[in-house]
């Protein structure tokens, strides 16, 4: 998932499974700055790297 949005953080936080968290604080990327992070992940993290796992951007 890929988010903006600080409840996720809240809820892996109290233990809810997920596939992971790509989160940003709102405004603070430009749309190429998300995508050029998200490529990144992409290329260097696989799905049992991001599995329960948040990536601060």
């Amino acid at each position: 998932m890929v988010t903006m949005d600080s409840d996720y953080i809240a809820l892996s936080a109290q233990g809810t499974p997920h596939a992971g968290i790509a989160y940003a604080k709102p405004d603070s990327l430009s749309i190429g700055e998300w995508v050029q992070s998200l490529i990144l992940i992409y290329d260097v993290l696989d799905s049992d790297d991001m599995n329960d796992h948040i990536e601060y951007l």
